[in-house]
């Protein structure tokens, strides 16, 4: 038969570029270095919420009040459900703006989230909010209550505008 010659392309050593010359292989090298520098950061983060109360507090203000608003059932007494949402956003205003959420009125709510760099329609809406939720708790019936359900969605809303504003 015929003679089969052996092709010399075949046989050659290819040379390949080493792995290390890839992106992919940084990026893996970089991972374990990436979640050190997260673990630092966040046990810095828990070091000072326990070093420094009041900052605790501010941070973890919004959180509590939407755990405290999420606690309320509107199928509860109207009476009790306006107090329990104005203690919550008493609580949350009180919090971002370093009050005592049992002296805080609704004018000094006002006036404390607007030095606090809140838009004055924003700290207006909170004022307004914090008086018909009052009225619903200390004189049911009254004409500036809205339904329990309504306060409670509007509590929740402002929380999360006001969470969004002092950023």
């Amino acid at each position: 038969d015929k003679l089969r010659y052996i092709s010399e392309d075949g046989l050659a050593l290819r040379a390949r570029p080493p792995v290390t010359s890839t992106a992919w292989f940084w990026a893996l090298q970089a991972l374990p270095l990436a979640g050190i520098g997260l673990a630092l950061r966040e046990r810095a983060e828990r070091a000072r919420r326990l070093r420094d109360p009041r900052y605790r507090r501010r941070v973890e203000a919004a959180r509590e009040a939407r755990a405290a608003f999420r606690a309320i059932s509107p199928a509860d007494h109207p009476a009790d459900v306006f107090r329990r949402a104005d203690e919550a956003l008493a609580e949350y205003i009180a919090a971002k703006t370093d009050a005592s959420a049992a002296a805080l009125s609704p004018e000094a709510a006002r006036e404390r989230l607007v030095s606090a760099g809140v838009s004055d329609e924003l700290a207006s809406r909170a004022e307004e909010l914090l008086h018909r939720t009052r009225a619903g708790a200390y004189a049911p019936g009254a004409s500036a209550a809205p339904a329990p359900s309504q306060a409670l969605a509007d509590s929740r809303t402002l929380v999360d505008a006001l969470e969004e504003a002092l950023r």
